[in-house]
This record gives C-alpha cells, sequence and structure tokens, in this order.
C-alpha cells in the first residue's frame, strides 16, 4: 500500500540512482521493477479473483448438498466467510468446512458431514491450489501456469504468510533475471 502511495517518490529516487549505471544494467534493473509491479498487481488481483470463485463454488455446492440433503443454514455467510478466507492459500476454506463436517457428524447427519468434507477437500481445497490459482495467475501475469502454481503452493509452505506474495514474485524475478542476464551476455559476445 505504501508503495503505491509513495510511488512517485520512489521512481524518482530510484531513477536517480540508475542514471549513473552503464545502460546494459539500468535495463536490466528497470526491466526487473516492472515486473515487481506486473506481479504485485496480478498476485493480489489473483487472489482477489480466486477468492470470488471460491465463494460461488461454496454457495453452489452448499446449496446443492442442502437440496439432496437437508438443507443448510446460513449458506451466504459460509460462502462470505469461505471467500474472504480464501486469500490465505492452503487452509482457508478447512477452517470452516472441517468444523461444518463435525457439527453434522455430531447431530447424526453423516451423509450430509461426508458430503461437505468431500466437496471442501476437492473442490474448496485442492483445485484452488492446482487449478484455480494456477490457471487465473498465469492469465494476471502472463506467464506460465507451473512457475504460478510452484510460487503459489510452495511459497506459503517455505515462506509461511509472507510466501503467498513472496512465492510468485521470487520465481518470476528469477526467471525475469535470467533472460535478461542471457541477452545481456549475448550482446557482449
Amino acid at each position: 500500500i505504501y508503495f503505491y502511495k509513495d510511488r512517485k517518490r520512489i521512481y524518482e529516487a530510484f531513477n536517480s540512482v540508475l542514471e549513473g549505471l552503464p545502460e546494459t544494467e539500468s535495463s536490466i534493473i528497470n526491466s526487473l521493477v516492472e515486473s515487481v509491479d506486473n506481479i504485485f498487481r496480478g498476485v493480489f488481483l489473483t487472489q482477489i479473483m480466486v477468492a470470488g470463485v471460491m465463494g460461488i463454488l461454496a454457495a453452489a455446492g452448499f446449496y446443492a448438498i442442502g437440496a439432496i440433503t437437508t438443507p443448510i443454514p446460513l449458506v451466504p455467510v459460509w460462502a462470505l466467510l469461505i471467500a474472504m478466507a480464501a486469500i490465505l492459500p492452503l487452509v482457508a476454506s478447512f477452517m470452516f468446512y472441517a468444523p461444518m463436517t463435525g457439527y453434522y457428524l455430531m447431530v447424526s447427519e453423516p451423509l450430509k458431514a461426508s458430503l461437505i468434507f468431500l466437496y471442501g477437500v476437492i473442490v474448496l481445497q485442492i483445485l484452488p491450489e492446482v487449478l484455480y490459482r494456477p490457471w487465473l495467475g498465469s492469465k494476471n501475469l502472463n506467464e506460465h501456469p507451473l512457475i504460478i502454481f510452484i510460487g503459489f503452493l510452495a511459497g506459503p509452505l517455505v515462506l509461511g504468510f509472507k510466501g503467498i506474495i513472496l512465492g510468485p514474485l521470487m520465481l518470476i524475478l528469477t526467471k525475469e533475471f535470467i533472460l535478461n542476464y542471457t541477452d545481456l551476455v549475448s550482446e557482449q559476445e
């Protein structure tokens, strides 16, 4: 947030530092800075879009499970909570469908509990990490889905909460640096 608020001042200070560098190094650094800006924007958009998709899927799934069994109360509230928590990958939806499963097991509704658990694991837990995030991230960041998949999955596992942003950022910056460096080396030969 502070980067966007003070963006103009930061760019001015950064450009004053780059003035003394040779053209090739400053072009690499400018490319990396542009990549960071695009990555931050893309990661935030991806997280918000996935949260929206998960909220819609949670509502649709819970209504369908309620139609098969007995209705689930407060489906829009559950869907909204899952959507808000979906910004935290890997564990977000589990915080909601696991207690729902436990509750329905305790009140002797094993079919509903099983359906909620299966739907939660497959559609709200596995598919967002394996399909939704990489696919939407690759569209927003204009990168290969495998880079996004590894970044979104490995980032939080290795770096914790901050890995949500730093995982894709580090992978894409590494790729950009390697591509720019190979262009620099090939130009000098």
